[in-house]
């Protein structure tokens, strides 16, 4: 049996927070539970390095504002 996706949904705002992102959240989720993906939700930027990332098949980026990554983490 072949292993589940991993999708990391990032959610930080700088600046004007989308009163959509809780139920955008929800909704990846309900998504990830009909089609067998998991999902993991944060607004730390500092995830953002090379072996945390490896290990997600995809990033979303939910309604983020303002400079929210910093160049490394770029």
């Amino acid at each position: 049996m072949a292993q589940s996706k991993k999708v990391f949904v990032f959610s930080k705002t700088e600046g004007h927070r989308h009163e959509s992102i809780t139920k955008g959240i929800q909704t990846i989720q309900r998504l990830g539970a009909k089609n067998d993906f998991k999902v993991f939700h944060s607004e730390d930027a500092d995830l953002f390095i090379e072996d945390t990332l490896k290990k997600f098949n995809a990033v979303i980026f939910l309604n983020t504002t303002g400079d929210i990554l910093n160049e490394n983490q770029q």
